[in-house]
């Protein structure tokens, strides 16, 4: 009895460890090549990273899953400034914006960013109000898009009207074997996906 009681307590800590290997964390530097001083975030978006006294600081991260960094706080909002997106790297140096980061969230599930979601942004480059999804959407809440990001191996049919009607296109991650989300930053030029165009969602390819 014994035994199997830690059989289970072991397989619980390995199951609790798998877990947090997917869940979405960040690591900022203050140096280059993830040296310097850090900070941790998991699991959660910052939009003002003047609160945790670091803004326009970091130059270097190492990420677990897939992130976007802003020039401004507030994702950007109303300014359509500097981007830069990152996905499962142990160290990147920033290119874009290193000490100018001044807010950043994450893409799809935050503790397992390889479940099957599309996050729809209104402005190109993951700018602004977002929306997100795991699940088939009849109807829209945001009615402005302009860039998406989709996580895991599964394809999203869009549609330009409700209830899964109107024209359609399916849009599949170009690399199923990746676990990196497909970034798709400006979907009319990308895609030929007019911005604002999209009215409902249905997971997987009609």
């Amino acid at each position: 009895m014994a035994r199997t009681t830690l059989s289970l307590i072991l397989l619980s800590i390995i199951a609790t460890q798998a877990m947090a290997q997917l869940s979405q964390t960040i690591e900022l530097y203050t140096e280059k090549d993830c040296r310097g001083r850090k900070i941790r975030i998991s699991e959660q978006y910052v939009e003002d990273l003047g609160v945790l006294a670091w803004n326009d600081i970091a130059k270097s991260v190492s990420v677990t899953g897939g992130w976007i960094l802003y020039e401004h706080g507030f994702y950007n909002r109303g300014s359509n400034s500097g981007t830069e997106f990152i996905a499962n790297s142990d160290c990147t140096n920033l290119q874009y914006l290193p000490e100018k980061v001044s807010s950043l969230r994450f893409a799809g599930d935050k503790s397992n960013y390889r479940i099957n979601s599309v996050t729809l942004y209104k402005s190109r480059y993951f700018q602004e109000d977002e929306e997100f999804t795991t699940q088939d959407l009849r109807n829209l809440n945001m009615q402005e898009q302009a860039s998406f990001i989709i996580t895991g191996k599964a394809g999203w049919t869009f549609y330009d009207r409700t209830n899964f009607q109107g024209n359609s296109i399916c849009v599949s991650p170009p690399n199923t074997d990746s676990p990196d989300p497909y970034f798709v930053p400006d979907m009319d030029q990308i895609l030929n996906i007019r911005f604002n165009s999209i009215r409902s969602i249905k997971l997987g390819c009609a």
